[in-house]
């Protein structure tokens, strides 16, 4: 019966985990900085996110990732992590940024644009990375900067 459990388990939270180990590059004035991300793509992932959750490293997050272009709606209900929202356009630059979303709040946090994506990051993020509107994004899945991401805090 155990292993029943389990393998439903996995089966139902495997549709709606997010997809783990990319990497987000943003390029600011001054140098490169890393972050692990998860990719969140699907309707019932993004509807997710980081909910739930009590702890997030410094530089790890979740990226949602949109098929076409849109204006995007947050809230913070049921998400336990104050957070740093970063708006990415179709050109991979950021058109705007909201920080310290605080936790639990049903305030919504729209895109003021349609956007690609929107990278989630613990909130400090922005100030502690120098974080701006139109700074470059890049996503990859080397495993190289995976170890340096991840071994980085």
């Amino acid at each position: 019966m155990k292993l029943y459990f389990c393998l439903f388990y996995l089966f139902i939270s495997g549709s709606l985990c997010a997809e783990e180990g990319q990497i987000v590059t943003i390029t600011t004035a001054t140098q490169q900085h890393d972050f692990v991300v998860e990719i969140a793509s699907t309707p019932k992932q993004q509807e997710r996110g980081l909910m739930l959750r009590k702890y997030l490293r410094h530089n790890h997050g979740m990226l949602f990732l949109y098929a076409q272009p849109q204006i995007a709606r947050f809230w913070m209900k049921n998400t336990y992590i104050p957070l740093d929202l970063i708006f990415i356009d179709a050109q991979d630059k950021i058109i705007q940024i909201y920080e310290n979303a605080q936790p639990l709040s049903q305030k919504l946090i729209c895109s003021q644009k349609p956007i690609k994506a929107v990278l989630e990051l613990f909130s400090g993020s922005v100030a502690r990375y120098n974080i701006k509107i139109n700074q470059a994004i890049k996503i990859s899945s080397n495993k190289d900067k995976h170890e340096r991401a991840t071994n980085h805090y």
